[in-house]
């Protein structure tokens, strides 16, 4: 599957949201239809170490290095650190989170997944690592919301480019500190 594949499924996951809702006919009922708010933001991070040892943490196992809390557990394949096809699932507040790798490619150090939280939220990631500088690499993380119901909106109307920036400064500084110390930041409360 390619990066491109991945965003047919994730239309194709969207696609079955819609005849779900739909099925539901709140427009027979007097009801408003959902009307799903959707957002999406680039942002290139500078990591302190080789593309070679940095594109690893990007997997589904190997973010347990650098996130604290971050759980995953594999369905299928369960034998590697990561593939095209993984499927894996996480718990959250919003509940259960399916995780899907849709792309994966070592060799031009690029991985996207696309997941879904039931009534909450459908996300497409893309991670995109090129050697940068002396040793150091920059990671350009693409990150696409699209809301399964009001708390995805309450969610994707308050992620502005600010919260991005925000959340991308974290990944840097943690993904930083693995690298620099072989150590998990500790959680910040």
């Amino acid at each position: 599957m390619s990066i491109t594949s991945g965003l047919l499924i994730l239309g194709l996951v969207l696609g079955a949201v819609a005849l779900v809702h739909q099925s539901a006919s709140p427009l027979a009922s007097g009801v408003e239809p959902f009307q799903a708010k959707a957002v999406s933001h680039t942002a290139t991070i500078r990591l302190k170490g080789p593309v070679d040892q940095v594109f690893p943490l990007f997997g589904p196992v190997r973010e347990k290095d650098w996130a604290p809390g971050w759980s995953p557990e594999l369905v299928y394949p369960t034998d590697r650190e990561a593939a095209e096809g993984m499927v894996f699932k996480t718990a959250g507040e919003e509940g259960q989170t399916l995780w899907a790798i849709t792309g994966y490619d070592p060799a031009q150090h690029t991985i996207a997944y696309v997941n879904m939280t039931p009534g909450y939220m459908v996300n497409l990631i893309v991670i995109r690592c090129a050697a940068a500088g002396s040793g150091e690499t920059d990671a350009t993380v693409t990150y696409s919301h699209v809301a399964l119901g009001e708390r995805g909106n309450n969610f994707v109307q308050h992620m502005d480019d600010h919260a991005y920036a925000a959340k991308m400064e974290h990944w840097q500084l943690a993904i930083n500190y693995r690298l620099e110390t072989g150590k998990t930041m500790p959680m910040q409360h």
